[in-house]
């Protein structure tokens, strides 16, 4: 690493002495005794008063008496969610036991052994083998 020595740089303005007859340095110019009033920053304008909300009114609770009381008319969401949960699963179930109930009925009219049950494909073929064999 090498260092660079600084050396003395010369003033460009000779320090003046007390015994050196130098010409007076120019003179500052004198402040202006009045000084250009700065202009008077303009007063915010106030902001604008946010309007008083009405009052809406609240809703008067229904007093029908022949209106049904709901499970969720005093339920919170989260209750009200597992009402609506037990609904779809009870409609699920209904309509599950409906199409068991048509696929029961609809065996039966296409005949069967006659206890209600559907007839296995494999008991009528071979009801049919047994039927049709030569003797």
């Amino acid at each position: 690493m090498y260092f660079i020595q600084q050396k003395p740089v010369p003033s460009p303005f000779p320090l003046s002495s007390s015994s050196d007859p130098s010409p007076d340095p120019l003179p500052l110019p004198e402040p202006d005794p009045s000084p250009d009033p700065l202009p008077e920053p303009e007063p915010e304008p106030d902001p604008l008063p946010l309007p008083e909300p009405d009052p809406l009114p609240l809703p008067e609770p229904e007093l029908n008496p022949l209106r049904e009381m709901k499970p969720y008319d005093i339920l919170g969401p989260a209750d009200l969610e597992s009402q609506m949960m037990a609904k779809i699963l009870a409609r699920m179930q209904k309509l599950v036991d409906e199409n068991v109930r048509k696929k029961i009925d609809s065996s039966r009219v296409g005949g069967g052994t006659g206890s209600g049950l559907s007839s296995d494909s494999s008991t009528s073929s071979l009801s049919n083998i047994v039927s049709n064999a030569p003797v």
